[in-house]
């Protein structure tokens, strides 16, 4: 019985890295656009996911001598799932693993003063809203 190329297992693995490098090939672009869509990486973790699935599939199917790659299937596999890896701890973990700021302000203290333009061209001091409510939002995309 001749086997067959193991298109699975090489889907999978595609599916998964091709996952992996895309979003931080998204994140390392600098088009707000593309920001806003992809803060959230729930489209990435279901393509690695599904890339994943693929794999073990193609392992199965290698090990069952109906397809080939008896020896590739599972080191493509082995490096899909060291991605995946990488890509859960960097979003879960690494990337909250910020260093704190040595002179920002505390919560709640009162901000410094600065000044700033409205949408006529006035300059706005924060000094001079003192005594009414003010939300600062410090934003750190691209306007």
């Amino acid at each position: 019985m001749a086997t067959r190329r193991n298109w699975t297992a090489l889907a999978g693995f595609v599916l998964g890295v091709g996952a992996v490098v895309a979003y931080f090939a998204l994140v390392l672009t600098f088009d707000p656009g593309l920001h806003r869509r992809f803060e959230t990486p729930v489209l990435f973790l279901i393509v690695l996911g599904a890339g994943l699935a693929l794999s073990v599939l193609g392992i199965r199917q290698a090990w069952r001598r109906t397809h080939r790659g008896r020896f590739l299937a599972p080191l493509s596999a082995s490096v899909n799932f060291a991605a995946a890896a990488f890509f859960a701890w960097y979003l879960f973990v690494g990337s909250y693993a910020v260093p704190a700021a040595t002179r920002a302000p505390a919560v709640g203290a009162i901000a410094p003063d600065f000044a700033l333009r409205d949408h006529r061209g006035d300059e706005v001091r924060l000094s001079g809203l003192r005594g009414r409510p003010v939300v600062l939002v410090f934003y750190r995309g691209h306007w």
